[in-house]
């Protein structure tokens, strides 16, 4: 049985990217998602517009929806920590509004890898695109950064 996750997407002033990364979480072939959409006071951010796009394309994959619009600018991290006081799934994924994830099955692989490893904190290797996401720009982490989080302590990594 799959355990109930968490996706959060924080959003700020991404109103020509976020319908793809809405698409892309939609699109997951993961069944039971909570996803929570948090908005850092864009002037333009419809919240109900959001939640209305997001209801009628939901392939029943979304089952728990959570779509904030803070009255004011908090900053990236306070608009991510108010997010995570809703979430309820035992994983976390954090998808910003102008990221998309790579295939249907991301979501599905992270959960395997997790419950495969115990790890508390998984990252990988992700391909940088340009602004309309057309064209790949290089792969990050690069292999020598790859190897500082493999090896460095913590506090090592945080100082590199």
């Amino acid at each position: 049985m799959e355990p109930l996750i968490t996706v959060v997407t924080p959003s700020y002033h991404n109103a020509s990217t976020i319908y793809d990364t809405i698409d892309s979480v939609l699109n997951q072939s993961y069944k039971k998602i909570q996803y929570i959409v948090t908005d850092d006071c864009t002037p333009d951010f419809d919240k109900e517009e959001i939640k209305n796009y997001i209801l009628s394309r939901n392939r029943g994959n979304i089952v728990d929806l959570t779509v904030i619009k803070n009255p004011q600018n908090l900053g990236t991290v306070k608009n991510l920590n108010n997010a995570l006081t809703e979430a309820k799934g035992i994983y976390l994924f954090n998808i910003a509004a102008d990221d998309t994830f790579y295939d249907e099955n991301v979501l599905i692989d992270w959960v395997d890898e997790f419950e495969k490893t115990d790890a508390q904190v998984i990252t990988a290797y992700r391909a940088v695109c340009s602004t309309n996401l057309k064209q790949r720009l290089n792969i990050a982490p690069t292999k020598k950064e790859a190897q500082f989080i493999r090896t460095l302590t913590p506090r090592e990594l945080f100082d590199k």
